[in-house]
C-alpha cells in the first residue's frame, strides 16, 4: 500500500520563503527525476515543483470562471420547453457571433 505524501512547513529565511519537506512514493519520485538534471527541463526537484504549483495557482481560477461561463449558457437551454426550440443552421450560429469566413 502506497502512503500519501506527507507535507511539513517551517520558516526557511528572513524574506518570506518557506521550506517543504514532502515525501513521496516510488512511482512520484521516479516521474520527478526524470523532469530534472541533463536530460530534463528543471535543474533540481524544487525547480520542478515550483513550477507546477505556479500552473496550479494561475490555472484553477481561470478555469472554474470558463466552466461557470459554459454553465450559465447552458443553464437557459436545459429549462426550455421542447416548443421554444428552432433549427439553426451552423453557418447562422457563426455569423451571429462574428466568428464566419
Amino acid at each position: 500500500m502506497v502512503k500519501e505524501p506527507e507535507i511539513m512547513s517551517d520558516v526557511q529565511n528572513k524574506i518570506g520563503n518557506k521550506r517543504l519537506q514532502v515525501f513521496m512514493p516510488e512511482a512520484l519520485m521516479q516521474h520527478i527525476e526524470k523532469q530534472i538534471g541533463p536530460n530534463g527541463m528543471y535543474a533540481n526537484a524544487g525547480e520542478f515543483l515550483r513550477d507546477l504549483v505556479r500552473k496550479d495557482a494561475y490555472s484553477e481560477p481561470s478555469l472554474h470562471r470558463h466552466l461557470d461561463a459554459v454553465w450559465e449558457a447552458l443553464i437557459p437551454g436545459a429549462m426550455a420547453q421542447e416548443s421554444e426550440f428552432k433549427p439553426l443552421k451552423l453557418n447562422d450560429i457563426l455569423d451571429e457571433n462574428g466568428l464566419s469566413k
